[in-house]
């Protein structure tokens, strides 16, 4: 029996490392792409709990005083943490400010001390929920990162750009 004097080559070749190489990148691409859905998920889901706690807190304020708060017409700020002291559309001029809700928040302590915490976290100009107070109803609206669909209950108020919904909650007088 004659041995060969040349040893077999153990290892890989280029070609081999190469397709695991690129089997590792498609799977990563693909646990990317899904955890980018997940925390979109996770915020619009805190969003979702944000805006429903204002809800309840201006449900309690109608049981207790049998109305809901007075404030004339216009848009209201819920909450105070937004670092551009404004809560709507940050861009423009005429968004609701933190310094022209103060006596909604004011009124809202009467029956919750400590008012439901703010999200702080802006998607893209909108930084945060506000009310629309009407002489009909109250719209609670909040920003949520989707193309034109709400969670919930909540329902589509217009769609403010791509992959942008302002959702609301409608109390009625």
């Amino acid at each position: 029996m004659i041995k060969s004097m040349y040893k077999k080559p153990t290892g890989f070749t280029i070609i081999e490392l190469l397709i695991v190489i690129a089997v590792m990148a498609i799977l990563a691409a693909i646990v990317v792409v899904g955890w980018n859905g997940v925390s979109v998920q996770s915020r619009n889901t805190a969003r979702a709990n944000e805006l429903e706690t204002w809800k309840s807190t201006f449900e309690l304020y109608k049981t207790r005083f049998s109305t809901y708060p007075s404030q004339a017409t216009g848009s209201y700020c819920l909450g105070s943490s937004f670092s551009t002291g404004k809560c709507a559309d940050t861009s423009s001029s005429t968004a609701p400010t933190v310094a022209a809700s103060t006596g909604l928040m004011n009124e809202l302590k009467r029956v919750s001390p400590t008012l439901p915490s703010v999200s702080t976290s802006a998607v893209a100009t909108y930084a945060g929920p506000y009310a629309i107070i009407g002489a009909t109803d109250i719209k609670l609206i909040g920003t949520f990162e989707s193309n034109n669909s709400c969670p919930d209950d909540l329902v589509v108020e217009t769609s403010v750009s791509s992959g942008l919904t302002l959702c609301k909650y409608t109390l009625t007088y």
